[in-house]
């Protein structure tokens, strides 16, 4: 059987007079230097060093890159979502401001002694008010629902005022609501001027 020592690689001849488990050149037992060969991985050449080097460069590139194009994608998704939301918003909320614009012109036509149910209309319109949604930063901030929700207060008042033969009173009244309105106006231009660019 010819045996070479994993050591010095030295081949055995049958010719050699050193026991069988033992190198005859070196005097070392094959398996323990066996043992200790396979335990100990050899250094990577440096033509390995350099692939694996490539490798990793190819990789940190690769992880750049694709973490560029989420956070970028990322960005793009937020203002999507934020644009999505601020529409969904203005649905409800323009839903809501032309069913009351329809009662307050219908309101604005009764004569004063039928206005009682047109008034009772607007205040439980003002109620509902409160469960419109609005879940736009720009819109919570700059308070569009309380703009309006004055705006509808005073327009209530102004007709009750004019109900009660109180014309200055409700004059004033009307006029101080309208300022709402435009309150209310500015506020849905400037989030649309900051959302919708």
């Amino acid at each position: 059987m010819n045996k070479t020592c994993p050591k010095c690689k030295y081949q055995r001849k049958p010719t050699d007079i050193a026991p069988d488990w033992e190198c005859p050149s070196y005097g070392v037992a094959y398996n323990k230097v066996a043992k200790a060969y396979k335990a100990a991985k050899p250094p990577p050449t440096s033509s390995s060093t350099k692939r694996l080097s490539v490798r990793l460069v190819i990789i940190i590139i690769g992880v750049i890159c694709v973490t560029g194009l989420a956070a970028f994608g990322g960005v793009k998704y937020i203002k999507a979502q934020k644009e999505k939301t601020y529409k969904e918003d203005l649905r409800s909320i323009r839903k809501f401001v032309d069913v009351w614009d329809s009662e307050v012109l219908l309101a604005g036509q009764t004569a004063r002694i039928a206005l009682s149910s047109r008034v009772a209309v607007l205040q439980g319109l003002a109620r509902k008010w409160e469960a419109v949604s609005v879940n736009t930063t720009c819109l919570t901030q700059l308070d569009a629902k309380p703009f309006f929700k004055k705006y509808m207060d005073h327009t209530i008042e102004g007709f009750l005022a004019f109900m009660g033969n109180k014309e200055k009173l409700s004059e004033n009244l009307l006029e101080v609501a309208e300022t709402y309105r435009n309150l209310f106006r500015v506020v849905i231009s400037g989030c649309d001027s900051e959302i919708l660019q």
